[in-house]
């Protein structure tokens, strides 16, 4: 069995939102701190709790893999729980965009600029498919895990959401789901034969030229189950030359009989992504579609094969087992203009001034009137003969990366009674190596004015190799774990979890020119966690504490700056993401300690709720430091970052009405005093050596940037029949301060609210349902950072010199959705 069994719903929750909220766990963190004081959480608490009964929900959370179920109510966390049939009949794009609409605690930047690249953050914590962010949540789906090996990254566009029959949401640094677990988990149990025995076919199209299309089977003949699912996505995007494309096949076989299982699954993904990323602030104020500079396109190819069983035994025992294979490999095309700042390593690239002089004329000869002559002194005299009228005036950058990931598990689960207490035990061990192959090159290019994209020059010999970037990166972990949950009495349950790691992170540089590059990193450690639920008769609170890490990835290895800064001249090298790579220095892990408790509760009158806080603290943090351009920069260690929030849940269901509000309060802060790299900050506009990057000083207390303070949604529905129904959801996020403003000195990008509209029709054999998004057509932008001065680039010199660079949030769109069921 999967991360997550379905849920058993009480009598009278009959709509789909009373399903989804009634799911909803709240976690709770420390018990002091300026949010909320404890008494007034208990007090609170108890208060409600008058007449009030809880509903039984279940829900396998304990491990990724093991088939033993864990009561909801005695989970001393947070868990949010959703249905694959609420997830289908959302109309969400994918799994980010559910999430992001509906979960507590969760918003997305849009900093690729397309719809299925997100950077989710959970608490404050993130999985994106970027690199260059410091990961903090771990994803599985049907306990395989899908952070990618060279910097953990997740591919929203390879997961196969119409696929998934359960999905939940994990809060708090739980150690049995491993490494990276710092803020909290989300786990997918993928439909199999035996769980879902209906033929369907949905289709979907709508603005911007969005087509969807998904086939999927299924059935058993109460032994042997099949099922497969195949979608597929298209769209032109409402952002200039953004089209986009997304294809998933996944499929099943599952053997079941007298206690023992056998399955095998198989998944397919392929995409091509074009995520135009930010815009500076006045391009934006004159069109909200313009792109900066274009195209930026990522070509993923993933396949993945896993073999599971299990065996079951007497008096409740199991035995379980996976083993899986991963591959996936991503094809980046970026355009961006050339830069004076290029022209040093460009002509380091090409062995110097006169090999470049001699290659110039091949690749732009065709389009320039007059053929360069780099034969200047000055290094602007070498970029202007580069980008003069007709000239190159632009770079492609291009890379591969070829990742795979191989893993086995073995889970031992038994109840058991010992000393007159009831357990449930659970251990396993396991293994995990991922291993990718990075190269890259930076090819000369044609820059066009009007729509500032690039196309390649007519000679394509004008690419060349960059440094360092053809290399090999290898993560093997090997681990042990066990969790214990003993039922003290009646009133109490006690949790108890511990997870052992022995791993090691190792760089190689295949090119032989940056041998300083090779090197192998060892990590060990013991991650653990405590928690309690105490029960009374209308309501139950809980508590944990806990302590997860993750290692440093090889991105951040590759890139960090102990020693990409020259000790002589103190002069640093920036990493161009995710083109390049620097010496190989060590990073500490990181090490999260997070507490939380809370309370909560449902009446009999259909109202639930819950209250709670959560403090999570970050040691030798990972920070990604924006350099002289935006895909510039260097990672380093911080010595402390912190998470405290509060979370605030309500629902109603009442006959044929239900509503819910969910509020989060996050403060996000570095713990450390320290000098942040931000050579772009306007504080720093004149000040100190062109040719050293400028930091700016951080202090404790400063904001992390890009994760807001308010978070809060508010959704509700109408069911005018059984069959009909009508219902909106609000989101609105709080402000956040601009990557590159780490030390906090800068006005903080604006907030915004989002309002979603849907009406649905579906009987037994077919479903229609229309979905509004941004229904008032609001404009906001939810991500921003401090870039170059965007007047450097051709056909911009009318947008002013504002460096902020900003995320554009969708106009409003509306989405159809049709579905049969055979």
């Amino acid at each position: 069995m999967s991360p997550c069994t379905m849920v058993r719903w009480p009598s009278g929750c009959a709509t789909s939102r009373c399903r989804w909220k009634r799911a909803l766990e709240l976690t709770i963190g420390k018990p002091f701190g300026p949010l909320v004081p404890a008494a007034f959480v208990l007090g609170l608490g108890a208060a409600i709790a008058q007449g009030a009964q809880i509903e039984t929900v279940t829900v396998v959370a304990k491990t990724p893999v093991g088939e033993s179920d864990l009561d909801v109510r005695d989970y001393p966390g947070s868990i949010q729980t959703v249905s694959g049939d609420e997830l289908a009949a959302s109309g969400s794009l994918d799994v980010s965009d559910y999430l992001a609409r509906r979960a507590r605690s969760v918003h997305i930047n849009s900093a690729q600029g397309n719809p299925l690249q997100s950077d989710l953050y959970y608490r404050g914590y993130a999985a994106s498919p970027l690199l260059g962010l410091p990961m903090g949540l771990t994803v599985y789906q049907n306990g395989v895990r899908l952070n990618e090996p060279l910097g953990d990254a997740v591919n929203w566009d390879l997961v196969p959401m119409k696929a998934v029959a359960n999905l939940s949401v994990l809060g708090g640094s739980n150690p049995l789901f491993g490494l990276n677990t710092l803020g909290g988990s989300i786990v997918m149990r993928m439909k199999d034969g035996f769980s879902h025995t209906a033929h369907g076919l949905e289709v979907g199209a709508g603005s911007h030229g969005r087509r969807v299309t998904n086939l999927e089977s299924g059935g058993n003949n109460g032994r042997l189950g099949y099922y497969v699912n195949g979608q597929r996505f298209d769209e032109e995007g409402w952002r200039d030359l953004s089209p986009s494309r997304a294809e998933n096949l996944y499929g099943n076989v599952e053997w079941r009989e007298g206690g023992r299982s056998l399955a095998i699954e198989h998944h397919r993904g392929d995409s091509e992504l074009t995520g135009n990323g930010l815009s500076p602030s006045g391009l934006i104020a004159r069109d909200r579609a313009a792109v900066f500079t274009a195209p930026d396109i990522t070509e993923n190819n993933a396949r993945s094969w896993s073999l599971s069983g299990g065996l079951s035994f007497a008096e409740g025992a199991s035995l379980v087992g996976k083993l899986h294979v991963r591959d996936n490999d991503t094809a980046s095309f970026n355009g961006d203009a050339l830069e004076e700042d290029d022209v040093d390593e460009l002509i380091e690239g090409f062995g110097g001034r006169s090999a470049l002089s001699r290659l110039l004329p091949e690749a732009c000869e065709d389009e320039a009137e007059e053929e360069p002559a780099t034969g200047g002194d000055d290094e602007d005299e070498v970029f202007e003969e580069i980008v003069g009228e007709g000239g190159c005036g632009a770079i492609n950058n291009i890379s591969r990366r070829a990742q795979d990931s191989r893993g086995g598990v073995v889970e031992f689960d038994v109840p058991a009674t010992w000393f007159g207490y009831n357990h449930e035990l659970s251990t396993g061990g396991g293994f995990y190596r991922g291993r990718s192959g990075f190269e890259s090159r930076v090819q000369f290019a044609l820059f066009d004015p009007d729509t500032r994209s690039t196309r390649t020059a007519a000679s394509a010999q004008g690419g060349f190799a960059d440094e360092a970037t053809d290399i090999e990166t290898r993560v093997e972990r090997r681990f042990l774990y066990a969790g214990d949950i003993i039922d003290i009495g009646e009133a109490w349950t006690l949790t108890l979890s511990g997870f052992l790691h022995d791993s090691e992170v190792s760089l190689h540089d295949r090119s032989g020119e940056q041998p300083q590059l090779d090197g192998s990193h060892r990590y060990r450690n013991f991650n653990w966690s405590v928690g309690g639920v105490r029960r009374w008769s209308t309501y139950r609170a809980y508590a944990s504490i806990g302590r997860s890490s993750r290692l440093p990835t090889p991105i951040e290895l590759a890139c960090s700056e102990a020693l990409a800064r020259n000790p002589e001249t103190g002069e640093v090298e920036e990493c161009r993401l995710p083109n390049a790579f620097l010496a190989d220095p060590p990073l500490e892990e990181v090490v999260a300690r997070s507490i939380e408790f809370g309370i909560r509760g449902a009446l009999d009158s259909g109202l639930g709720w819950s209250l709670g806080l959560f403090r999570v603290v970050n040691d030798d943090d990972i920070l990604w430091q924006t350099g002289q351009t935006r895909a510039h920069g260097l990672f380093r260690n911080v010595a402390g970052t912190r998470r405290l929030g509060v979370e605030l849940s309500l629902t109603r269901t009442r006959d044929r009405w239900g509503w819910s509000i969910d509020y989060t309060h996050v403060r996000a802060t570095f713990e450390d005093a320290f000098d942040v790299l931000s050579p772009n900050h306007p504080a720093n506009a004149g000040d100190g050596d062109d040719d050293a990057p400028l930091t700016r000083p951080v202090s404790p207390g400063d904001r992390i940037p890009g994760i807001p303070s308010h978070l809060f949604k508010a959704a509700a529905d109408y069911s005018f029949t059984d069959r009909l129904s009508l219902g909106f959801d609000i989101v609105a996020v709080s402000g956040s301060h601009l990557r590159g403003d780490e030390s906090n000195e800068l006005d903080e990008l604006s907030g915004y609210a989002v309002a979603n509209a849907f009406v649905r029709y579906r009987n037994d054999r077919f479903e229609a349902s229309l979905l509004l998004e941004n229904l008032l057509d609001l404009g906001y932008e939810n991500f921003g950072l401090i870039g170059e001065e965007p007047d450097e680039v051709v056909g911009l010199d009318d947008i002013g010199e504002d460096v902020r660079f900003l995320a554009p949030g969708i106009p409003r769109a509306a989405w159809l959705r049709v579905k049969l069921i055979l």
